[in-house]
């Protein structure tokens, strides 16, 4: 099995309308209208028209905001002839530039779902652990109460959009029969999960089943086992997903013929690791 792999922060999949002002590697200086592709509590992955150095220094503004912070070119992640994708850091680390809360990654550790929350009241937003039982309120209610610092309520947090950052709902797919094979306990959910791959197409599946170790999902791809994915649960395409590493613990022919049955694990425990 592949080693767990500690991340400082969640990632947030969400276009968000940034400038960036800096010089690209012929010296020329430019001030560019673009968008995020990912962003985290320590940087993002963005868009550029121009080819950058690694270590280079640029500054990202957010407009209608006073927001503005320095970040480091670490290096270019994809891109095209026209349109390059580059990873960026924060050098203020403290700096809030997304006005995003991201929790502690500790506190995920018994959560069986995350994503992105918006407050229906002042439209704060935050990375959301959901333990099982709010998971199951949100599912049902396509939204959830909880405690607003900014408006100093309780509100109704609903997941946001990747845009314009207002309220939408999820899109459950139907139901599928599940069986139990964990020792962890399993809730049975109606709703869609994403799956990326390095170099292939995300693909959008339905899940059977969840707990806060990993998930089993169906679908007419087979994945095979030890493999490594990137997985959003809740997933909408029309909403900021976050997307935490997973890997495949089993892949499963079903009988038909046509299609596969999966289990996700987001750790691998020490135990499997050291055999």
């Amino acid at each position: 099995m592949p080693p767990q792999i500690e991340r400082r922060s969640d990632r947030v999949s969400i276009m968000m309308p940034i400038e960036i002002i800096g010089t690209d590697i012929k010296g020329h200086q430019f001030v560019q209208p673009t968008r995020t592709l990912v962003i985290s509590r320590y940087g993002a992955s963005v868009a550029v028209s121009h080819r950058l150095a690694p270590k280079q220094e640029l500054v990202i503004r957010r407009p209608g905001t006073e927001k503005k912070a320095e970040v480091r070119v670490i290096r270019k992640i994809g891109g095209q002839s026209d349109e390059y994708v580059y990873g960026v850091m924060l050098l203020d680390p403290s700096a809030n530039l997304w006005n995003i809360e991201f929790p502690p990654m500790a506190e995920s550790e018994k959560a069986v779902a995350r994503t992105l929350l918006e407050c229906g009241r002042c439209e704060s937003r935050g990375v959301t652990y959901l333990s099982e039982i709010e998971f199951k309120a949100f599912v049902s209610n396509q939204g959830i109460s909880r405690f607003c610092k900014a408006c100093g309520a309780s509100t109704t947090w609903k997941q946001a959009l990747r845009e314009d950052l207002s309220k939408t709902e999820l899109h459950p797919t139907p139901k599928l029969r599940t069986e139990d094979r964990r020792k962890e306990a399993r809730s049975k959910v109606n709703l869609t999960a994403c799956i990326r791959q390095p170099e292939l197409d995300e693909e959008v599946v339905a899940c059977e089943d969840i707990s806060h170790g990993g998930l089993c999902f169906r679908s007419r791809n087979r994945y095979p086992q030890g493999a490594r994915i990137q997985l959003a649960v809740p997933y909408s395409p029309r909403a900021a997903n976050v997307f935490v590493p997973a890997w495949i613990v089993y892949s499963k022919e079903l009988p038909r013929g046509d299609s596969f049955k999966h289990g996700i694990a987001y750790r691998i425990r020490e135990s499997k690791r050291q055999n």
